[in-house]
């Protein structure tokens, strides 16, 4: 369904900035805030491409941006040298091909978030990578463009709304239309059971489907809100109170007030004899009455008597299957559960 991503961490310290500004383009080198803060250091007239220029401030659109004319008396401070004007400037800077952001003292902005992107240790924008974020018990993921990643998968992960990674919880995507479950470590769950709900071999939560589960050697089905049917008839087959299908067996059904029973291939056995029982076109084990075209009579449990008025032309038993003994109610086995979780899924 998606390839699987590298995981990779650093423990990191984040105390939250509030600047929401974005990387400028990789031309730049200086980025001002506004054209006041511009012509404090020195920058005015400053045309299209040139370092300090942005749409933004360009106001009037005609390529030049904090034109000098423009500033109020006495706000305009002529810059000594270019690099003086840069420690005296905050704002994002590439240098060497990588993203830093600098303080208003020239220093680089380190282990903290600034607005959708992330300065490492080092000062570097964080890219293509995951990082962990102490403040937030959160992993992150972020982009080739340096914001991170929301809404989305990242190899076998997800990423939420506000970009932490699900983990111990159900997930609805819209984008497969389909419920996930994401374990303790974030990755998604598959060909497991989660409380009432199976996720299947690519992690969508199976419904209105049957399914075999190799681990419990049974058939299930699950029903369209994705929880397995129980003691309830699906077509021609019965699951039991623990959801497996029944097969080579009798099963008594409190609806019907009446015995069934489930051939090898799970599905009920009709217009036969099951040893000394005889299984009704419904399905239904007869009782006291005629059977199978009013040749043999069978009594109020349900098995073959013997009458001096039996049509039947041999004094043999009636069988035709090797299973001769009385039915009996099936036996409870352990419900399917791998979590604790039994509540059905619900958005975030």
């Amino acid at each position: 369904m998606r390839n699987k991503g590298l995981f990779k961490a650093s423990l990191l310290s984040l105390p939250i900035l509030v600047m929401l500004v974005q990387p400028v383009n990789a031309e730049e080198n200086i980025h001002f805030s506004s054209c006041t803060e511009a012509w404090r250091n020195g920058y005015s007239d400053i045309h299209r491409g040139e370092p300090g220029y942005s749409y933004r401030l360009d106001k009037d659109g005609d390529g030049v941006a904090c034109e000098r004319s423009k500033a109020p008396r006495g706000v305009f401070k002529p810059r000594q040298s270019n690099s003086q004007a840069r420690q005296t400037t905050s704002g994002w800077i590439n240098k060497d091909g990588y993203w830093y952001y600098l303080k208003a003292d020239g220093s680089y902005v380190k282990n903290s978030w600034n607005g959708n992107y992330y300065l490492k240790s080092d000062g570097k924008m964080a890219k293509n990578e995951w990082i962990y974020d102490g403040a937030y018990q959160g992993w992150y993921y972020f982009k080739s463009d340096g914001s991170y990643a929301k809404n989305s998968w990242q190899g076998n992960y997800y990423l939420k709304s506000d970009g932490k990674m699900a983990k111990s919880e159900w997930l609805y995507d819209s984008t497969y239309q389909g419920w996930y479950y994401l374990k303790s470590d974030g990755s998604y769950a598959r060909n497991s059971w989660q409380g009432n709900y199976y996720l299947k071999s690519d992690g969508k939560m199976a419904k209105s489907e049957w399914l075999y589960d190799s681990t419990y050697r049974g058939w299930y089905y699950l029903k369209s809100d994705g929880s397995y049917a129980k003691n309830s008839w699906q077509g021609n087959y019965y699951l039991k109170s623990d959801g497996k299908m029944a097969k080579n067996e009798w099963v008594y059904d409190r609806a019907y007030q009446a015995w069934y029973y489930l051939k090898s291939d799970g599905s009920y056995a009709k217009n036969s004899w099951q040893g000394n029982y005889y299984l009704k076109s419904d399905g239904k084990m007869a009782k006291n009455e005629w059977v199978d075209g009013g040749r043999y009579f069978v009594g109020v449990d349900g098995s073959w008597q013997k009458q001096k008025d039996d049509k039947q032309t041999t004094t043999q038993s009636i069988t035709t299957q090797t299973t001769t003994t009385e039915p009996a109610t099936q036996s409870t086995t352990t419900e399917p559960t791998t979590q604790t979780t039994t509540t059905q899924p619900t958005t975030n």
